[in-house]
């Protein structure tokens, strides 16, 4: 069973908010059996093929080494490239998706700019316990292609959060962990790279929970969070008066939460619970859908506590 939505797709890539654009998302509540099925079910099973084209100025014909990758089942022109792109087809890029589904389910499967940009999801079945909370993260796999000649095949490495305590960004250079084949290459050694990318999410979990680790470890006073807090509301355009408002809540948050435990209220990891716990439900905004907005990557909420995380473990 499956459900096609038509929305924004958003997740967080190798530190950065990034932003993929308008398009067609099916989500898989029945988990399918193989990449070729999810591709299927959601209407990605097309293939593009290289077109030569002519290039005239003033009636002249010009030489190139140009080609066209059009979609023959839509006639759509995705984009033009060079004579050493080779064309990768949706079910070559994730065929060794099929050696990791003993990790986890596909979950999700999309396309962008009409078939510019194609992702498979893989939500890893293992849940990473984070140290010293009752919370856990589901790691996801996320695979994508392009088809516009401007980008490469690759995975990347985001979180899913179980229970709503802490949304902790993953800080360290290396926990967005990427792989990458550009499709101007052959693909062959590159493509059955499954082992790689289960040790790559391993790691990732390993990272996030050593950061969680460095945060309840890490005393941080009044004083200093209010410092941290300050600069961070600031560089996200806060005004001044909007920043003491969510200043002062927090650290009042932090030292009278009821889900926060009181020999973690001291710590790093106790400031950053309560930097989340004010934006997820104690701000105050217009709507249901602005709070969301705001704690999702490009939202306010979001920009705050990621750069509150970053200044804490700085210490």
């Amino acid at each position: 069973m499956t459900d096609t939505i038509t929305h924004d797709i958003t997740y967080e890539l190798e530190g950065r908010d990034e932003h993929w654009g308008r398009g067609d998302a099916t989500q898989f509540k029945t988990p399918p059996t193989s990449v070729a099925a999810a591709l299927t079910a959601a209407g990605l099973d097309w293939e593009v093929q290289l077109t030569d084209f002519d290039v005239q100025c003033d009636d002249v014909a010009l030489e190139h080494n140009y080609r066209a990758i059009v979609r023959p089942d839509t006639a759509e022109v995705l984009g033009v490239v060079g004579g050493h792109y080779h064309a990768l087809q949706n079910a070559d890029a994730f065929a060794f998706v099929d050696r990791l589904t003993d990790c986890g389910d596909i979950t999700y499967a999309w396309q962008t700019g009409r078939g510019r940009e194609v992702g498979v999801v893989v939500r890893w079945a293992e849940q990473v316990r984070l140290p010293f909370t009752e919370d856990s993260i589901q790691p996801n796999a996320v695979f994508t292609t392009r088809h516009d000649g401007q980008g490469s095949a690759r995975m990347t490495i985001t979180a899913t959060q179980i229970a709503c305590l802490n949304q902790v960004p993953s800080l360290r250079a290396n926990s967005l962990a990427t792989w990458r084949a550009t499709h101007s290459s052959l693909l062959a050694g590159r493509l059955d790279a499954a082992p790689l990318l289960a040790q790559a999410v391993d790691s990732w979990s390993a990272d996030m929970v050593a950061d969680m680790s460095d945060l309840a470890s890490t005393g941080v006073t009044d004083k200093h969070l209010a410092e941290v807090l300050d600069a961070s509301m600031r560089e996200v355009q806060m005004g001044e008066k909007a920043v003491a408002e969510a200043r002062d809540a927090i650290l009042l948050g932090r030292r009278t939460s009821p889900t926060l435990a009181d020999e973690m209220r001291p710590t790093a990891f106790g400031a950053l619970h309560a930097v989340t716990e004010h934006w997820d439900h104690n701000a105050t905004f217009r709507s249901g859908p602005a709070r969301f907005n705001a704690n999702q990557p490009g939202g306010r909420g979001y920009a705050c506590r990621r750069r509150v995380a970053q200044r804490l473990l700085e210490r």
